[in-house]
């Protein structure tokens, strides 16, 4: 059992559960819904409305049998993702930190550093899980989400949004030459024939956002109206404390660029492809959820399943004298309006 406070694991757990990282833009917009289930497994309906206008009767005539939405269930196990960081006596006692005095005078002070680096540490681990819950909210706009563990195993759970929503304009048709008005009438107009969605936002890699910004079209519109500084108060600055550009308004959609790249099992991987543009819209109807597994511990709640978002716990080792402190999580981002988001090559 831990012998400092501050690494208990109910303590733990409660302030890993209350880490607010930074450079979560896309998973801060999209999946707000969360809900943590009691099951390892869960069972995931995607939705797609019908579009059958209501036929008439006669008065006093029976009513016609009609058909509703559809829903196609997918049972899947959540990923799991479980880290954990060590601390030498040295570094968690006698270590100094930045901003502390050279010399200390009493336990309190001593007592006090110690926790504000417990605090900072648990804060890393969080951001790594938020690091990989950004990743997963990037990958649903592309229609499909993968993963792999440490084994070489590898998981891709596949959308199944509608094939014309992931358009490759072709040769001649890229945003380097061509008006970007005709791609965004194109993924409006199949966007509402699907399911009435509308995109709203644009949010794009490094060399889609080079080539809008560059592109002679957009550059006149935005000079015209002056609006490439302006970007609607929801998003602008969540979006910018968290690395996005704002670019334009430009046929209506807004457009940012997010060229920021992760670490991803030690390789550096773009959170929008760079020569996408992914178009999204933000309805409330879209139903995206980010879904959280159960974690299994024999230290949760004394063996039992833990529901929630994030676990964390600290133990000794002996010789060498080491303290571990772990966290894990298991989330899933699920978009289950599929069709209210498209992705767009225009960058040849």
């Amino acid at each position: 059992m831990a012998t400092i406070t501050q690494l208990e694991h109910s303590y733990l757990t409660g302030v890993i559960n209350n880490v607010k990282s930074r450079a979560q833009a896309l998973h801060e917009l999209l999946y707000s819904n969360h809900q943590s289930l009691p099951t390892e497994s869960m069972e995931i309906g995607f939705l797609s409305k019908g579009r059958e206008a209501a036929p008439y009767v006669k008065v006093n005539a029976e009513a016609v049998l009609v058909s509703g939405g559809t829903e196609q269930l997918v049972t899947l196990k959540a990923p799991n993702i479980r880290i954990k960081r060590a601390f030498s006596p040295s570094e968690l006692l006698f270590g100094r930190r930045p901003g502390a005095n050279i010399f200390i005078s009493s336990g309190s002070e001593l007592q006090s550093s110690i926790d504000q680096y417990i605090a900072r540490e648990t804060a890393y681990l969080g951001d790594a899980i938020a690091h990989a819950q950004e990743v997963q909210a990037a990958q649903t706009l592309t229609g499909a989400l993968s993963y792999s563990n440490e084994t070489g195993d590898v998981w891709t759970v596949t959308f199944p949004r509608d094939a014309g929503l992931t358009l490759d304009p072709g040769a001649g048709n890229y945003w380097d030459t061509d008006d970007p008005l005709d791609a965004i009438y194109t993924i409006q107009s199949r966007m509402s024939e699907l399911q009435g969605f509308q995109p709203d936002l644009c949010i794009m890699g490094a060399l889609a956002t080079a080539a809008f910004r560059a592109n002679t079209f957009v550059k006149a519109t935005l000079a015209m109206f002056n609006n490439a500084g302006l970007g609607r108060a929801t998003y602008t600055e969540m979006f910018r404390e968290n690395g996005m550009i704002y670019c334009g308004t430009y046929g209506g959609v807004e457009f940012w660029g997010y060229p920021r790249t992760v670490l991803v099992n030690g390789s550096a991987t773009d959170l929008i492809r760079s020569k996408y543009a992914e178009f999204i819209s933000t309805s409330a109807g879209t139903e995206r959820v980010e879904y959280f597994a159960a974690m299994m511990d024999m230290t949760a709640f004394g063996g039992q399943l833990m529901v929630g978002e994030r676990f964390s716990k600290s133990w000794k080792q002996e010789d060498p004298s080491v303290m571990f402190q772990l966290a894990n999580s298991r989330p899933l981002c699920v978009p289950r309006q599929v069709n209210a988001s498209a992705s767009v090559q225009v960058v040849a």
